[in-house]
């Protein structure tokens, strides 16, 4: 379970998909920070220090803004992108090519904030605002594609869809 995780982690930095992902990985367009890249954030990480020290502390800075963007965020990245990604058509049918994850309030807090879960139809619509894609979600259902859709019950679902295997 939580080693094999561990492992698809550590390994996927490369091997995590086509050369097609792997190169719009690699493109100005991906939305998150790269490992090579982190230094473009120093100065967002120096000015939190600079502000936290202003108020009394720096070390609140450190443990709240840079050690969970070390470590929780980039673990929440990945889980998040096997989940999105992981096992998943290699088509361009908009409603098997990526997949939905349902998430509750403790996924919505910890995992998946701003509907990220709804990935399927941000990848149909990618300018429709955050806040709107449940109710695209639910457009798409009230139409009859539901059956078409890759729609995970949850996070544990998808990453069992994408070979994770529980212990």
């Amino acid at each position: 379970g939580a080693k094999q995780l561990l492992g698809q982690i550590l390994m996927s930095f490369r091997l995590a998909g086509d050369d097609d992902a792997i190169e719009a990985a690699a493109s100005d367009f991906a939305q998150s920070f790269k490992a090579p890249h982190l230094w473009k954030s120093l100065p967002v990480f120096v000015g939190v220090a600079v502000v936290m020290s202003l108020i009394g502390d720096w070390g609140w800075g450190f443990a709240f803004w840079l050690l969970p963007y070390l470590t929780w965020f980039q673990f929440v990245l990945r889980v998040r992108n096997i989940a999105e990604h992981g096992a998943t058509e290699q088509s361009q049918n908009p409603l098997q090519n990526v997949r939905t994850t349902r998430a509750g309030p403790l996924a919505r807090l910890f995992v998946a904030p701003y509907w990220v879960n709804y990935h399927l139809e941000h990848h149909m619509v990618m300018h429709v605002p955050c806040w709107q894609l449940k109710q695209m979600h639910k457009a798409l259902l009230n139409k009859g594609l539901g059956q078409e859709m890759r729609i995970a019950k949850g996070y544990g679902q998808a990453m069992a869809e994408a070979g994770w295997k529980r212990a």
